[in-house]
């Protein structure tokens, strides 16, 4: 059974999303919001998130993230999807069995004789 890569990790415990993906999160630690961060943007377009930001949604390279607009606001989250890299685990968790030269031969007698037998 597939089981996601972050199940059991609980990655940003102190955040409790309620609703949809663009609603705001509700942070229990004394402050609604839980305060500000500023990050600045490069010339490239490009911004860095904070540390603290990182640790607490669990982003490492590579990590995916979404932007959602929400009037004036744009939230920020880790992307929930799965990776093909993901989905090929999941299907082949083991590779195949190698199989003997032997075994390899007898198939292809037999699928010889199966697709040139006589009918």
């Amino acid at each position: 059974m597939f089981s996601p890569p972050w199940q059991g990790l609980n990655p940003a415990p102190n955040i409790d999303y309620r609703g949809n993906a663009c609603d705001n999160p509700i942070v229990h630690d004394g402050h609604e919001n839980g305060g500000t961060i500023e990050s600045r943007i490069t010339s490239q377009g490009q911004v860095s998130i904070p540390a603290r930001i990182r640790r607490r949604l669990g982003l490492t390279k590579g990590s995916r993230i979404e932007w959602c607009e929400r009037g004036e606001e744009v939230i920020v989250r880790r992307a929930s999807t799965y990776s093909s890299l993901d989905i090929h685990r999941a299907v082949f968790s083991r590779p195949p069995p190698r199989k003997s030269l032997a075994s390899l031969d007898e198939g292809i007698r037999s699928h010889m004789r199966r697709s040139h037998a006589r009918r």
